[in-house]
């Protein structure tokens, strides 16, 4: 039996451990595994509890076919050469805190690959971390029992920083993606 505390899924500004899940991600032909539907919540709240018993902050999930597709609640980057990777659209929910993560780094003169990675891609990453709305930007320091070589790396932490001042809105270049509230 699986047993999840209410902090289940929190993460925030320090690296997490990651374990990759028992839990399969949805098959693209059994429903839509591009949207976000209320039923495909219990496969990543199986996922993240199975994580949280096992001492691990978050779970990766893989695909039908054995390829990362993201986390219970975020979609995942990893970096390798300078040059970020992440897993194509198509079994992952095309997340908007994604798209925007692709559009900043293109301005920060990264390139972005969205390729098929499998599990020893992650776990040989440079640096490695999840995008979403609650996880904003979380890096990520080990893989089951891989370490990565920095709990944070250089250039995590500058998306991480230059993500965090767009969404403060002390980015004026991005500040059409917000909206104000009086």
């Amino acid at each position: 039996m699986l047993y999840c505390s209410m902090a289940m899924g929190d993460l925030g500004d320090q690296a997490v451990k990651v374990n990759i899940s028992p839990f399969m991600r949805i098959h693209p032909c059994s429903t839509h595994a591009d949207r976000k539907i209320c039923g495909h919540y219990v496969n990543s709240i199986l996922a993240s509890c199975e994580a949280e018993q096992e001492g691990y902050s978050e779970a990766v999930l893989l695909d039908y076919q054995g390829y990362i597709a993201e986390g219970p609640g975020e979609n995942l980057f990893i970096v390798k050469d300078s040059v970020l990777q992440t897993p194509p659209l198509g079994n992952i929910i095309p997340g908007i805190t994604r798209d925007s993560i692709i559009t900043l780094a293109f301005y920060l003169g990264y390139e972005v690959k969205e390729v098929q990675l499998q599990v020893e891609d992650l776990k040989n990453a440079d640096e490695a971390f999840f995008s979403g709305t609650a996880a904003e930007i979380t890096p990520i320091s080990q893989i089951d029992d891989t370490l990565l070589p920095v709990p944070c790396g250089e250039i995590t932490r500058e998306i991480q920083e230059q993500f965090m001042r767009i969404v403060r809105g002390k980015n004026e270049r991005y500040l059409s993606w917000l909206t104000f509230l009086k």
